[in-house]
């Protein structure tokens, strides 16, 4: 529905992430035939990952990665000795990617295997510096394996 056909919502508009969360808990518990809708609306949201959008966010991660802490972490470190500047490198890297390796595992764990992979794609081609291999992943819910 666009925004001019629907009722005005001051206050719902100007709510944080976290309140929103907090309030759809709520309700949900208030009206629990509507956690049926919200799952499936949920499964619609996680099951699309575009692959650039990952690509670009994990390259601006990267991109705003601290110099200084690489500096600070290679070289002679008290108690550790010398430290190539590859191992620092590397660790930041891996915390770089976190989130989306996180979100990865999300979705994995939600049957959403085709969404994981893309995400992983773009992850493991950020950290190449390669180009995402696809523009948009669309697909479908798959059955998480027991």
């Amino acid at each position: 529905m666009s925004k001019r056909g629907r009722t005005p919502t001051p206050a719902l508009d100007r709510l944080t992430t976290a309140e929103r969360g907090q309030l759809l808990s709520e309700l949900l518990l208030a009206q629990p035939e509507l956690v049926d809708q919200a799952e499936n609306r949920a499964l619609a949201l996680l099951v699309v990952a575009d692959i650039h959008e990952v690509a670009k966010s994990i390259e601006w991660t990267l991109r705003e990665a601290d110099t200084d802490q690489l500096a600070f972490r290679a070289g002679r470190v008290y108690g550790r000795g010398y430290i190539h500047e590859n191992e620092p490198a590397s660790e930041i890297l891996a915390e770089s990617l976190q989130l989306d390796l996180d979100d990865l595992a999300r979705r994995s764990a939600l049957g959403l295997h085709d969404a994981a992979s893309q995400i992983g794609l773009a992850c493991y081609g950020a950290s190449l510096g390669d180009e995402p291999l696809s523009k948009t992943a669309r697909c479908s819910p798959t059955p998480a394996r027991t």
